[in-house]
């Protein structure tokens, strides 16, 4: 890393920012089919948006030592997981990886109560935009 780097402190604005958009809705991963296996998010503004944009340079992986760290999330398993930010179409989402006592969980976190116009919502999606994977 050089000294310009800027990513854990855009990791850690973001992951403040994320607990005010209100209470995370958790959801299964749903693919259009299951030939090309790309990921459809229910979003605020499109039931079905496929434009998925990862910021892998946000991911953040939590490990728990069974004591429950659950992140910016909410996170309900008490293993370790993997918070990994995505851009869907305009709205902010999370793609997380947990483990529980042999069990793995992929899901969608999404934050379907954020007021996608507020001042704080949006610099979210700067800092998403500044760093995602294109």
């Amino acid at each position: 890393m050089d000294a310009t780097d800027r990513t854990p402190e855009l990791r850690a604005a973001f992951e403040a920012m994320v607990p005010e958009f209100g209470t995370p809705q958790r959801s299964s991963l749903s693919y259009d089919d299951r030939i090309t296996n790309t990921l459809v998010v229910a979003t605020q503004t499109m039931a079905d948006e496929t434009e998925v944009h990862p910021v892998f340079a946000l991911a953040h992986h939590f490990r728990s030592n069974d004591s429950h760290a659950p992140g910016y999330t909410s996170n309900p398993y008490r293993g370790d997981h993997q918070s990994l930010p995505v851009l869907v179409g305009e709205e902010v989402a999370i793609i997380e990886t947990s483990f529980h006592k042999g069990n793995a969980f992929v899901e969608m976190v999404t934050f379907p109560n954020a007021d996608l116009t507020s001042s704080l919502y949006q610099a979210a999606i700067n800092i998403l935009e500044a760093t995602e994977t294109r």
